[in-house]
């Protein structure tokens, strides 16, 4: 069986907001932003008069995967059950991480435009090698996003 990574997708609130943090703030390169209906998206979602806007992003590293960005519009969504961290610790809870070459100024453009970082770039260490780099911030909707910079060499 061959299987490869295709697409990252998030529900969010406000599409404009969410594709200025992820072309702003992450770097991520924005490929459409269309309006999705019809009995296609009825059929595979399974919600009948479903209507959605959808913004589909490629990741300045050329990995390929893509990140989209899902807004309602019919029905309307349901918020979330809880705010704060609790994020990471929800049943259903999701995250992605990318890898970057460049923590510390990324960090920096975060703080600059006052987006909410669950930490400072800190050290990543597993099973006493220190891996490298990470932080994460948390985007517009508060989906956790993961962001990691290798180390040169694994201590």
């Amino acid at each position: 069986m061959n299987l490869r990574a295709l697409r990252t997708a998030f529900a969010v609130s406000d599409m404009d907001r969410s594709i200025a943090f992820y072309t702003q703030m992450l770097g991520f390169q924005l490929l459409y932003d269309k309006i999705r209906d019809g009995v296609s998206f009825e059929t595979m979602l399974g919600i009948p008069g479903v209507r959605l806007r959808v913004a589909a992003m490629k990741d300045s590293g050329g990995s390929g995967h893509l990140l989209e960005l899902i807004e309602y519009l019919h029905p309307q969504p349901a918020p979330r059950k809880s705010g704060g961290h609790g994020t990471f610790v929800e049943i259903g809870s999701a995250n992605v991480c990318y890898m970057v070459d460049d923590l510390a100024a990324i960090f920096e453009r975060l703080k600059a435009a006052n987006a909410e970082c669950v930490n400072p770039p800190a050290d990543y260490v597993r099973d006493g090698i220190r891996m490298g780099k990470i932080m994460f911030a948390l985007d517009p909707d508060r989906i956790p996003i993961g962001l990691f910079e290798p180390a040169k060499e694994p201590d």
